[in-house]
């Protein structure tokens, strides 16, 4: 049966990190948010630093609804992973729920995991070099005030939540792996 896995968290949680490996041990599709909107930044000269207009947003919306009609469409028993940063504004449960139906219109299991990850940590992470790729989020300053204005929508009653900074990229894909097939019990850390 393929999945559609959920992987939510604030910036510099790891998502596509975790992604990536999750990917790498179950061949599933990586569909990490900064794929969907990195053309669009970089054609627009996005620097990680500055606001971005609108427009640039929207331009964003239009690449994704594309990605979901793909996915919606893809081959049978091919899995996909998404990673995004949702709000704590009601009105972003819709990815969530776009999410699950577009799971549910496949027959695939969907499977939302939500990565949680220290103030502290997330700050220091967020000026890694390694962010500038793909045109992230790197001024700590802002990521502060998202994270302090906007939060982070709360994991719904089925996610998985695993806390990044308490262990490897690599076991949490594992734990997810695990969770998925039963081999120990629920390994989420709420």
């Amino acid at each position: 049966m393929p999945r559609i896995t959920y992987l939510v968290g604030p910036p510099a949680s790891g998502k596509r990190t975790v992604g990536s490996e999750l990917a790498a041990l179950t061949g599933a599709a990586l569909m990490d948010n900064h794929f969907i909107s990195g053309p669009i930044f970089r054609a627009y000269g996005a620097d990680g630093y500055a606001p971005l207009p609108e427009w640039v947003l929207e331009l964003v919306t239009r690449v994704r609804a594309a990605t979901l009609t793909a996915v919606a469409h893809a081959r049978p028993g091919l899995s996909h992973i998404f990673t995004d940063y949702l709000s704590n504004d009601p009105e972003e449960e819709r990815y969530l729920r776009l999410l699950r139906s577009k799971a549910a219109g496949r027959g695939a299991q969907f499977v939302p995991v939500w990565l949680t990850c220290p103030e502290d940590e997330l700050l220091r992470r967020a000026v890694s070099p390694a962010r500038s790729e793909g045109n992230k989020l790197r001024d700590p300053d802002e990521l502060s005030r998202i994270l302090n204005s906007k939060g982070i929508l709360p994991p719904p009653d089925d996610a998985l939540v695993l806390d990044t900074s308490a262990m490897s990229p690599r076991e949490a894909a594992q734990c997810i792996i695990d969770v998925l097939t039963d081999d120990r019990p629920r390994c989420d850390q709420s």
